[in-house]
């Protein structure tokens, strides 16, 4: 063999040294575990959060199945073990530990999470149903088709809903071009109307309280006044219905009640006082009354106010009665008018 054979290289290393890959570098893991035998599985459970023993947790856990998994039960020594304390030699690190449950446990509590899960989707769409419009059913169906499905019976609903307005809103119109030469006669109380100093209404309301069990409603728009010793509940200081023949003056109009439901325990918001209502523990009525004494009010006239417009407008500044009545166009709203 010449010497020039014997300095050229072998073709096997070439090849070799062109097909070998670079070596990468990769941090080794904390959590690196040995592993779990047959039928088993390993999962790291946490038994020490910021320095103090979870002790809840990692009983929790045991309660539930596992055990834990001892350094001394694998030949490799290279697994991090707790070195001292309650749990020495059993494989763990950083505050955790490793431990095994059986294979058939573990799938059996997650069936049990999963039938768990689907019992509350169970129990949220029994509400739905239970609380929903026959006009706009709800759809609880699942399938990956109902998406585009909802979304065409909503749009059918609301087409269905605007049509019944819209036929609603044409017998109104219809209603009202007969009986346009005719007087309103029903009474809708006193509603806020700007203020004097053509400044808007600000909503300016005081609370004031009704007395439990007050023997007559008060509705939305009805004026009132305090009650008196002797009076319609004799009990001063609480607010009443205010009077056709003023005797005592009128302190505002009623805008809405809150109580405590006797019945639910449930804190209410009312529009108006229904008689004889009693809160729970016998607590008072919660009255909102629109006290502002420059507030301005739309009111229906119970009369013609004069036959002419000239004579209507020397009516102007002057003072008239109110006829307090119970509701009227609403079945919250007062019925109070304007004696012209």
């Amino acid at each position: 063999m010449t010497k020039e054979e014997q300095k050229k290289p072998l073709r096997a290393a070439e090849t070799r040294t062109k097909t070998e890959r670079p070596k990468e570098y990769k941090p080794p893991s904390s959590l690196d575990a040995p592993p779990a035998p047959d039928g088993f599985r390993h999962r790291w459970i946490r038994a020490e959060s910021m320095g103090f023993n979870d002790t809840k947790n990692i009983h929790g856990r045991l309660r539930s199945g596992y055990e834990l998994v001892r350094a001394d039960e694998y030949n490799d020594d290279s697994f991090p073990t707790v070195l001292d304390g309650k749990y020495a030699g059993v494989i763990g690190v950083g505050g955790l530990l490793l431990a095994r449950i059986p294979e058939e446990l573990a799938q059996s509590r997650i069936d049990y999470q999963r039938r768990q899960t689907e019992g509350q989707d169970e129990s949220v769409e029994t509400d739905l149903l239970r609380d929903q419009d026959k006009r706009m059913p709800i759809s609880v169906d699942r399938n990956s088709k109902a998406h585009f499905r909802w979304y065409q019976e909503v749009i059918l609903n609301i087409e269905i809903i605007s049509t019944e307005l819209e036929a609603v809103l044409r017998r109104q119109v219809h209603k009202e071009k007969n009986t346009m030469a005719n007087r309103n006669t029903v009474g809708f109380g006193l509603i806020p109307s700007g203020a004097l100093g053509g400044t808007s209404a600000a909503g300016g309301q005081n609370k004031y309280k009704i007395d439990s069990g007050y023997g007559s409603s008060i509705y939305l728009g009805q004026p009132v006044q305090f009650d008196t010793a002797g009076g319609a509940n004799d009990n001063p200081g609480y607010i009443i219905n205010g009077q056709d023949a003023i005797t005592r003056p009128t302190i505002g109009v009623f805008n809405g009640a809150f109580y405590t439901d006797a019945t639910t325990n449930k804190p209410t918001f009312s529009s108006y006082f229904p008689r004889t209502t009693a809160p729970a523990n016998s607590e008072d009525v919660d009255a909102f009354i629109i006290d502002n004494p420059l507030q301005q009010y739309n009111v229906q006239l119970d009369t013609r106010l004069a036959a002419t417009a000239a004579l209507a407008q020397a009516q102007m500044g002057s003072t008239f009665g109110l006829t307090v009545s119970a509701n009227g166009a609403g079945s919250a709203a007062s019925g109070s008018t304007l004696s012209g």
